[in-house]
């Protein structure tokens, strides 16, 4: 069909692109880290956050996991998605698995900064 555009699935290279923009532009909650896995062990438009505690039992590394497969704006988005639980969850409502009403902000808030728009 003329006008339409094919979509392609993230490269390796796009995906270390958006996780280093991440990284710069949305730092993790305070006393964590970010680590960031492209997984094929995820189905369809997975994703996942889950926080591995430190050594001191406490604070530690928020691991996100976004399904291979996707197109880059996809992967993005499931990125971006599963931040906004690690700071809804530290922030408001204690490890919910739902989607919480301060979800949707921080939803908004990071997608705001990683487009360049906050």
């Amino acid at each position: 069909m003329a006008g339409r555009k094919v979509v392609t699935q993230c490269t390796a290279a796009e995906w270390r692109s958006m996780c280093r923009r991440v990284k710069s532009c949305i730092p993790p909650p305070e006393g964590y880290a970010w680590r960031f896995v492209w997984s094929t062990a995820l189905e369809g438009d997975e994703g996942d956050c889950s926080r591995v505690l430190g050594k001191d039992g406490r604070l530690g590394t928020f691991r996100i996991r976004v399904a291979k497969g996707l197109s880059e704006k996809q992967t993005i988005d499931v990125l971006l998605h599963e931040c906004a639980h690690a700071f809804d969850w530290t922030e408001h409502h204690g490890w919910l698995t739902d989607h919480s009403s301060t979800f949707w902000i921080w939803l908004g808030r990071l997608f705001r900064r990683y487009h360049g728009l906050e």
